[in-house]
């Protein structure tokens, strides 16, 4: 998976196991678990919980490189001076990729007799953060997209992008590839800054 967000919990030597309250939270600590949970990068965030069960508080990580998890401090939650609410709980944001898009829920798509018509929305996030896709280095345009299929290569889609803070709404139409079947699938792809930025994904006739 190229990212997760999850809380935090930890457990104690005396058996208890429980929530982290956000005080103290911050990137580095939130980075170096992601890394140990085999993630290249990590950022912090505050989550909710239905539950205000929290054990520990102001974790703390030196600033060494190579540090350890167990090289880190942390207070009882039974010993802080200040209470977390139930929307301060830590929480992590873990990634393997300094940018990537992502597609909001499922794509729409409808197999027409000539034509197939896709609907989707694309955010941006640089190191976990999100980015606008109207303007500058990451702006998404319909050259950035491309669609093949096992029976064409043909990368010519006709899209119409609309944006609203940031984020892109897509619409494409293409022409149904000669020999085409509705059981068939395409490779929807979009061209990222650089290669290794590309997102590409199949998508299928609902």
């Amino acid at each position: 998976k190229q990212w997760y967000q999850r809380r935090v919990r930890a457990s104690s030597a005396g058996g208890g196991y429980g929530l982290l309250c956000d005080d103290g939270w911050s990137d580095r600590e939130a980075a170096l678990i992601c890394q140990q949970h085999g993630y290249n990068f990590g950022r912090a965030v505050s989550l909710e919980s239905d539950r205000e069960d929290f054990l520990f508080t102001q974790l703390s990580c030196p600033r060494e490189n190579d540090v350890l998890l167990q090289h880190c401090s942390v207070t009882r939650y039974s010993e802080a001076k200040l209470n977390c609410q139930y929307n301060e709980v830590a929480g992590l944001f873990c990634y393997n990729s300094a940018f990537e898009y992502r597609i909001k829920d499922n794509i729409g798509a409808s197999w027409s007799k000539r034509a197939i018509s896709l609907y989707f929305e694309v955010s941006g996030l640089k190191y976990g953060k999100p980015v606008d896709l109207k303007r500058g280095t990451f702006r998404l345009n319909p050259v950035n997209f491309s669609v093949t299929t096992e029976k064409s290569t043909s990368n010519a889609t006709k899209a119409r992008i609309k944006y609203k803070d940031g984020v892109a709404t897509v619409r494409m139409k293409l022409k149904k590839p000669q020999n085409f079947e509705d059981s068939d699938c395409i490779t929807l792809k979009i061209r990222g800054p650089s290669n290794e930025y590309d997102y590409q994904t199949e998508v299928c006739n609902n």
